[in-house]
């Protein structure tokens, strides 16, 4: 068989809208993520046209 060479060269762009309602992720009660058992206490609902990312955090969005 002849090796098969799986270096391709593409370029993947996704778009993306987001509603405005999101879940900041702030972990102000040091909480331990565990996607198991995900504790709620460790995230801020926030309903905005804007969200600005904190560092070393993530937000989940809903889209439209």
């Amino acid at each position: 068989m002849e090796e098969f060479n799986f270096l391709w060269n593409f370029q993947l762009r996704l778009d993306v809208r987001c509603a405005n309602e999101f879940k900041v992720f702030t972990n102000i009660n040091s909480a331990v993520v565990d996607p198991k058992s995900f504790d709620e206490t460790g995230f801020v609902d926030l309903n905005s046209e804007v969200c600005v990312i904190p560092p070393n955090s993530f937000v989940l969005a809903k889209g439209r």
